[in-house]
């Protein structure tokens, strides 16, 4: 096996590994037809990608059980966040 084709697809498996879905694809045609150096700024794209997904779910899973936790407590969190706002005002009026 040439070379070339060995580091070619090493390094599609190094973004195999980190980045799901048809972008593994397109990583694995831009390094095999321009190379790594042309191909480098995709692959650091990917990498963005990912963790920009990640992140989305992640934050649509803690949305979903801080509200579950909010309607279980909302009187206790309206109380704490109202004696809150009225501490601020006692401090500003003083």
């Amino acid at each position: 096996m040439p070379k070339v084709v060995l580091s070619n697809f090493l390094i599609y498996c190094v973004i195999n590994a980190f980045t799901p879905g048809p972008g593994n694809i397109l990583a694995l045609n831009t390094v095999t037809n321009y190379g790594y150096k042309k191909g480098k700024p995709l692959f650091f794209e990917l990498v963005i990608a990912t963790i920009g997904t990640i992140a989305t779910c992640t934050w649509i899973g803690l949305g979903v059980l801080i509200q579950k936790f909010y309607l279980r407590h909302f009187r206790v969190i309206n109380i704490i966040l109202a004696l809150t706002l009225l501490e601020c005002i006692w401090g500003m009026l003083r």
